[in-house]
């Protein structure tokens, strides 16, 4: 756990400081009522109904979002804890209040950081780490690069992949809807954004979970005023994103959004790519296009064409509160982190900043994992440790054999015993020369047999040891894959072909929001 996490946990009053509320005070009656605004509303309902989900919106519910980039597969395990998070949270928060709160899961569609989201991790059937990098047929060096998820195309080869995966991860009696769901989706899916959203609705159909993409035209409509500001205020976002950095550095963390003195929190899309903006001597710059406009100049394309311009990471959480009425943020470590330079920008936007909460975490573990943990005494803090490190502390665990211990504590008497054997019959028969050659082979056979039984038990303990090692290694793809914790590298699709979509209810059903602990699950 971070530094950061631990004092943000343990509600350090400093730190907490730069945050509107406390967690807590998501479950307080609140006499306010939410405000939507109807073109968004209709919007989210249709875009629902667009993913084939049924669900019920009316205007009277507080929000809770969570979001992540639109990873391949869904991406790491901790997408499927942020969307659970955020169905629990709203569960307790409507159960305490009385008023209704609608989920919302943020598919950020506008994210253009292709390579980091290129890389999907499985587990095999036999503990190991299958990694999957999508390679796409490139129209010449970067073409992809500043193309957003929304419009990152979906190669035929995937379909391969999915039956790739299929073969190598546990794959039960379930597996075959598993897999038919993927492709399913694949082939409904406009682009890896889109892949994405369909994939969490399929996994989320049977929750009240709603998925949102803030490239919908009526979403970009909304998000109008929040950008014309940053416009109409050159830079002011920057220099408060950066001043409230250097406050955090003051207390010993790092700022986790760090902008350049002439760098804007928007960018606009030009030739189909997201491209930075800056401001310098009176006018915006977009350096990768050669173009240059004034603040008057700008603020018309928006006005004309507001599908163009989208917030960075900063402003789209005041674009969040534009677009709906949220009471709560369900956030990753690193999310927390950068929440903590937000609360000036909230004030010089004049909207209201929402409560930050910590999303749940979780370690699944196949049962014959837990067994092993068990067997060897590991914790789960542990695996944070060397690969080395913890198969000389499971070695160490494990007791000699007790067949090498008995030998070790015998062999030095019976060699002395044969030898003074040996000695004695060869000075009472010294002339008896047949007598002297069978003492001789006696000897000589004595050591082979020795030697042999001695290499026998060795050879029982270097397989034992060999042993240790492969149960090691099987515990730390499944616990701490890559050197990661397990919801950092892992896909939700490693379990689900052999416990199938039934996991996640039983996730929902199992998980604790409110936990400060990562939760073992068996499975």
């Amino acid at each position: 756990m971070s530094t950061f996490l631990q004092s943000y946990m343990a509600r350090d009053a400093q730190l907490m400081a730069f945050y509107a509320k406390s967690p807590e005070a998501l479950f307080n009656n609140d006499s306010a009522r939410p405000v939507w605004n109807p073109a968004l509303l209709e919007a989210l309902r249709s875009y629902q109904g667009y993913l084939g989900l049924d669900r019920k919106i009316t205007g009277n519910e507080w929000v809770i979002v969570t979001g992540q980039q639109p990873g391949m597969f869904t991406g790491p395990l901790y997408t499927i804890y942020k969307a659970i998070s955020a169905i629990r949270l709203a569960q307790e928060c409507e159960l305490r209040t009385g008023i209704p709160h609608l989920p919302v899961y943020w598919v950020a569609s506008d994210d253009h950081d292709f390579e980091e989201v290129r890389s999907s991790h499985f587990l095999t059937r036999n503990h190991t780490v299958f990694t999957h990098r999508y390679e796409i047929a490139e129209d010449g060096f970067g073409a992809f690069s500043g193309l957003p998820m929304f419009r990152m195309p979906l190669e035929s080869s995937l379909k391969e992949v999915v039956d790739q995966i299929s073969r190598v991860v546990r794959f039960s009696d379930v597996g075959e809807e598993i897999r038919d769901l993927l492709l399913d989706t694949l082939n409904d899916a406009a682009s890896l954004s889109d892949w994405h959203a369909r994939l969490m609705a399929v996994l989320f159909r049977n929750t009240p979970l709603c998925i949102f993409s803030p490239h919908l035209d009526a979403a970009r409509e909304c998000a109008k005023p929040v950008i014309a500001h940053d416009i109409a205020t050159p830079l002011k976002s920057t220099e408060l994103l950066n001043e409230t950095g250097q406050a955090l550095k003051a207390l010993g963390y790092d700022a986790q959004v760090v902008k350049a003195e002439h760098e804007c929190n928007f960018f606009l899309y030009m030739g189909g790519r997201r491209r930075k903006v800056l401001f310098r001597d009176g006018y915006y710059y977009i350096p990768e296009e050669q173009l240059r406009c004034t603040p008057v100049e700008l603020e018309h394309m928006l006005n004309s064409l507001p599908e163009q311009f989208s917030p960075n990471v900063a402003l789209r959480c005041i674009v969040q509160q534009a677009l709906f009425p949220t009471r709560c943020y369900v956030a990753g470590p690193g999310e927390l982190a950068y929440w903590a330079q937000l609360k000036p920008l909230f004030e010089h936007y004049k909207y209201s900043m929402p409560i930050v909460y910590p999303r749940a975490r979780a370690l699944l573990l196949p049962q014959s994992v837990a067994r092993l943990q068990t067997d060897y005494a590991l914790q789960d803090a542990d695996f944070t440790r060397p690969h080395t490190e913890l198969e000389a502390q499971a070695l160490t665990s494990m007791p000699t054999l007790a067949s090498l211990e008995h030998f070790y504590r015998h062999e030095t008497s019976l060699r002395a015993q044969v030898g003074s054997l040996r000695e004695a019959l060869q000075q009472m028969s010294p002339t008896q020369e047949r007598a002297q050659q069978q003492v001789r082979l006696f000897h000589k056979a004595f050591e082979y047999h020795l030697e042999k039984l001695k290499r026998g038990l060795l050879r029982g303990d270097i397989e034992r040891n060999r042993t240790v090692c492969t149960h090691v290694t099987r515990m730390c793809n499944v616990i701490a894959p890559l050197g990661k914790p397990q919801e950092r590298v892992l896909n939700i699709f490693s379990f689900l072909f052999e416990h199938g979509i039934d996991l996640i209810p039983h996730l929902i059903a199992t998980i604790n929001p409110v936990s400060n602990e990562t939760q073992e699950i068996i499975l």
